[in-house]
């Protein structure tokens, strides 16, 4: 017997089946909403953190910056444009979105927008 034969179509279902249908949804999203932020924020935290390596100092003289301020989110950056100077389109692209530099919207719909600018009467004509 195939599962597709124990499937139930929701319009099928009782009100109170749909509405425990729906809780245990609603449960589970909350639940991996959590376990997403967690994530970010223990992403934010190792990004935030220092660097202690040889790498570290090797950034830092490259950058003129102290080894003190080189943290993980230095490195990638560093290692991006690195990647991106080589050729990497890939990289050229994460650097392009991380500055905000993309133009598109969420949607992936192209949002280039030209706002002709006049800086005198002469520009007018």
């Amino acid at each position: 017997m195939s599962k597709e034969n124990n499937l139930i179509p929701l319009n099928e279902r009782t009100k109170e089946e749909q509405r425990e249908i729906a809780r245990k949804g609603g449960i589970a999203s909350g639940k991996a909403r959590r376990k997403k932020k967690l994530l970010r924020q223990i992403l934010d935290e190792i990004g935030e953190s220092r660097l202690n390596t040889n790498e570290a100092k090797d950034i830092a003289k490259a950058l003129s910056i102290n080894k003190r301020d080189v943290t993980y989110d230095v490195a990638i950056m560093f290692k991006a444009v690195s990647e991106a100077l080589g050729g990497n389109i890939k990289a050229m692209e994460f650097i392009r979105d991380t500055r905000g530099q993309n133009n598109k919207n969420d949607n992936g719909v192209n949002i280039d927008i030209t706002i002709p600018v006049f800086k005198g009467e002469d520009d007018l004509e």
